[in-house]
């Protein structure tokens, strides 16, 4: 499922992504344009690497369609495209 992102007031916190909550690093909003990047650590054997992944969107209506791309030196990684919308509250 697409990572779940709570924006509230323009302030950036986390980003939930394969229910792991990852730090918004760089998180921006310019009119109708969000971007923030967050990071994670890969393990290929005894290897770590730092993964960087680059959130770009654009508000439209009630949702922000995104592009994810993901610079990493352990693997290749296509840019990913998804749509989210506002979580309802409980």
């Amino acid at each position: 499922s697409p990572p779940q992102i709570r924006l509230q007031k323009q302030t950036f916190h986390t980003v939930k992504d394969l229910g792991v909550g990852r730090t918004i690093r760089e998180g921006k909003i310019t009119g109708n344009r969000i971007s923030f990047m967050t990071r994670t650590l890969t393990m290929l054997g005894s290897d770590r690497y730092e993964d960087t992944h680059s959130y770009k969107g654009i508000v439209a209506g009630g949702a922000i369609r995104f592009t994810m791309v993901t610079d990493s030196r352990a693997s290749e990684h296509t840019p990913v495209h998804f749509i989210a919308t506002k979580v309802k509250d409980k």
